[in-house]
C-alpha cells in the first residue's frame, strides 16, 4: 500500500525525531478515528469530549504505544489490499 503525501509533509516528517513521528503517528490515528463523530458532542451532561480526549490523553493508557517493541511493521510490510467486486 503506497502513501502519497506532499514533498513539504515528507520534508518535515523526515525531519522529526523517532518520538515525534511517534506522535504524529498517534495524532493521525486520532484523526481517522474521529471521523465516527458527526460533530463534537456532549459524552455525557457534564463531559465534553475535548475534555474526555484530554483526560485519556493524560491518563498514560496509550504509553504501550510509545514502545519500540511495538513497533513491529515497516511500511513496505504486507501487500496493497484487493478490494472485492
Amino acid at each position: 500500500m503506497g502513501i502519497n503525501m506532499t514533498k513539504a509533509l515528507a520534508t518535515l516528517i523526515n525531519e522529526m525525531t523517532f518520538q515525534e513521528r511517534k506522535e504524529v503517528e498517534t495524532f493521525a490515528a486520532f484523526i481517522i478515528s474521529r471521523r465516527n463523530f458527526d460533530k463534537d458532542y456532549l459524552v455525557t451532561n457534564d463531559v465534553q469530549v475535548n475534555e474526555l480526549i484530554e483526560v485519556v490523553s493524560d491518563s498514560g493508557s496509550f504509553n504501550w504505544l510509545n514502545n519500540d517493541e511495538e513497533d513491529i511493521y515497516l511500511l513496505n510490510d504486507g501487500e496493497e489490499v484487493q478490494w472485492a467486486r
